[in-house]
């Protein structure tokens, strides 16, 4: 899923009692992180900024 902040949305989501694995980079300007949501799908958060 991408997220235009993804910091930001992982401070809502701690918030909600979610938290996910470490953020990563992919290439030069892609950051991602993965959660597990309540039913144990496995989620992925993208933020790729418009440069």
């Amino acid at each position: 899923m991408e997220v235009p902040d993804l910091d930001g949305a992982l401070a809502q989501l701690k918030e909600r009692g979610l938290t996910a694995g470490p953020v990563q980079t992919g290439g030069t300007r892609t950051r991602f992180a993965a959660l597990e949501d309540p039913d144990g799908n496995r989620v992925t958060l993208l933020e790729n900024p418009a440069t």
